[in-house]
C-alpha cells in the first residue's frame, strides 16, 4: 500500500504538526508514504519516499497560466538543520496573532484563482501508485476543496484527521468577514468528512462530536511521543521551569500569570526560579508583555535535536491554555501534542488551563500531572510542587505509566496502519463484489 498525506506541515521534528506526523507513522516503510505539503519549508527528516511542495507564493503565481506551481523535493534538501521557514521573509505572512481571519480568506482566493493543479502534479501523483489519502486540512477552506479535488483525480479513498476543531467552534463569528470565512469552513469540512471513510480524531470527545455530527467513522489516534520514555525520574538542581511551543490563542497570557506567581513566590522565599521560554513566536507585542515579569525569559525557536536536552535540564515542564471564553471554545477538544513528550520525558509536567478543555481532562484522569484549573490556586499548587521533590517523582512515575499507556507511538501507529490495512480490503473485496 502506500499512503499520500496532504498536510500544510511536512514531516519534522521541529514543529508540532510535524513531529504528530513523525509518530503516526512510525509503523510505516518509507516506501509507503509520499507527502504533498504547502507550507514554505522543507523535511528535516527523511520519512517520505518523496515529497511535493507547493507553496502559497508558487500558488499566487500559478493565478498565471503559464507558471507551474509546485515542484518535487529533492531527497538531498532533506537536512536535520532545517528550520520553520525556509526563507526567513516569510514569517510574518504566517503569523497567527494578527489579522488571521484576513489573511485565511486572501491564501483561500489565491488558491482558488491558481492553476495548482498542474500537468506536473498530476504525473507525480500517478507515479506514486497511491492507495489511499491521509488528509490533516487545518483551518483553511481551501484544503478541503484541494483534497477533494486530488481524491477525485486519484479515485481512492479519503481518510481524515482532525486534531483540532474548527466545525463547532463559534469564535470566528464576529464581523462581516468572519461569518463569510465561518460559513466557507464549515461547508467545505462537511463536503470532505462526508466523502471520508475514516476520520481520525486526537481524542474520544472529538470523535463523538464528529460521528453524531456527520455519521461518520471515527478512531481516535492518541499523539505519539516522539521521544524514548524514560524509565525513572530524572534529578536535577535546576531552577527553571520550561515552556515549549506556540503563544497564540493567548496562551502567553497564562505564561505571565504563572511568570508573576513565581515572582510572588521568588521574593517571599528568597528563590531564584525562573521561566524559560521556547517559542518561533515573533509578535512584538506578546514578546513586549514579559518584558514586565522578572522571572520570564524568552529564548526563542528550538530545533528538534535540542528539544529533548531542554526539557531534561529542566525542574518543570509546562502546559498552559487560556481562560477566556473565545480561547476555551477553540482549545475545548485540543490535546497539545506536546503533552505526549512531556509525559515521557521523566521530568515533571505542571499544567495551567480551564478544566473544560480536553487536555486538562485526560492529565486529570490519570493524575499524571501537577493541575492548576484556576488563578485562586495557581500559586498553591506551584509551591506545592516546586519545593517538593517527592510530589514531582510521585507526579512523573504517574506520568511514564500513562506515557506508555496512551502516547506510546508504536501502538498508536500500529491503529492507524492497521485501519488502513482493514480499509484497503474492504475496498479490494467490494471492488470484486461489483465485478
Amino acid at each position: 500500500m502506500k499512503v499520500l498525506i496532504l498536510s500544510h506541515n511536512p514531516i519534522t521534528d521541529y514543529n508540532s504538526m510535524g513531529k504528530t506526523f513523525l509518530g503516526l507513522f512510525e509503523k510505516f516503510k518509507c516506501s509507503e508514504i509520499v507527502q504533498l505539503y504547502i507550507y514554505p519549508t522543507l523535511p528535516n527528516v527523511l520519512k517520505c519516499s518523496s515529497y511535493f511542495r507547493i507553496t502559497d507564493m508558487e500558488a499566487f503565481k500559478g493565478i498565471f497560466p503559464f507558471y507551474k506551481a509546485g515542484r518535487v523535493i529533492d531527497l538531498s534538501e532533506i537536512k536535520e538543520n532545517n528550520t520553520l521557514y525556509e526563507n526567513l521573509n516569510q514569517k510574518v505572512f504566517y503569523s497567527k496573532s494578527k489579522h488571521r481571519i484576513i489573511k485565511i480568506l486572501i491564501r483561500n482566493f489565491i488558491w482558488t484563482c491558481s492553476h495548482w493543479n498542474t500537468s506536473h502534479l498530476k504525473s507525480w501523483l500517478k507515479e506514486q501508485n497511491i492507495s489511499a489519502l491521509f488528509v490533516a486540512p487545518g483551518a483553511s477552506p481551501f484544503f478541503y476543496k484541494l483534497a477533494l479535488e486530488i481524491g477525485d483525480f486519484l479515485n481512492c479513498p479519503i481518510c481524515s484527521y482532525i486534531c483540532d476543531d474548527f466545525y463547532f467552534s463559534s469564535t470566528e463569528s464576529k464581523g462581516l468577514w468572519a461569518r463569510y470565512y465561518k460559513r466557507e469552513l464549515k461547508n467545505n469540512i462537511r463536503k470532505l468528512l462526508e466523502k471520508s471513510k475514516i476520520v481520525f480524531t486526537i481524542c474520544d470527545s472529538l470523535a463523538k462530536a464528529y460521528s453524531d455530527e456527520f455519521a461518520c467513522k471515527t478512531l481516535t489516534l492518541s499523539t505519539a511521543a516522539n521521544i524514548k520514555r524514560s524509565t525513572v525520574p530524572i534529578k536535577n538542581n535546576s531552577k527553571s521551569i520550561v515552556y515549549l511551543g506556540s503563544l497564540h490563542l493567548n496562551r502567553y497570557l497564562s505564561l505571565i500569570e504563572i511568570g508573576k506567581a513565581l515572582d510572588h513566590i521568588n521574593e517571599t522565599h528568597k528563590a531564584n526560579f525562573e521561566l524559560l521560554i521556547y517559542s518561533s513566536c515573533t509578535d512584538s507585542f506578546i514578546l513586549d508583555s514579559f518584558k514586565n515579569v522578572s522571572s520570564i525569559r524568552f529564548k526563542g525557536f528550538v530545533g528538534g535535536s535540542d528539544v529533548y536536552s531542554i526539557m531534561k535540564q529542566s525542574l518543570m515542564l509546562l502546559h498552559v491554555e487560556a481562560f477566556d471564553a473565545i480561547s476555551v471554545e477553540r482549545t475545548k477538544f485540543s490535546v497539545s501534542t506536546k503533552i505526549a513528550d512531556s509525559l515521557a520525558s521523566g521530568v515533571c509536567l505542571f499544567a495551567y488551563a480551564p478544566v473544560e478543555v480536553a487536555s486538562m481532562q485526560h492529565l486529570i484522569k490519570y493524575k499524571c500531572a501537577a493541575v492548576a484549573t484556576s488563578s485562586k490556586i495557581l500559586e498553591e499548587v506551584l509551591m506545592e510542587y516546586l519545593f517538593s521533590e517527592r510530589k514531582r517523582e510521585e507526579t512523573i512515575m504517574k506520568a511514564l505509566e500513562t506515557a506508555r499507556l496512551c502516547h506510546d507511538s508504536n501502538i498508536q501507529s500500529s491503529l492507524l496502519y492497521n485501519a488502513y490495512l482493514d480499509l484497503f480490503n474492504y475496498e479490494n473485496t467490494s471492488s470484486k463484489l461489483c465485478l
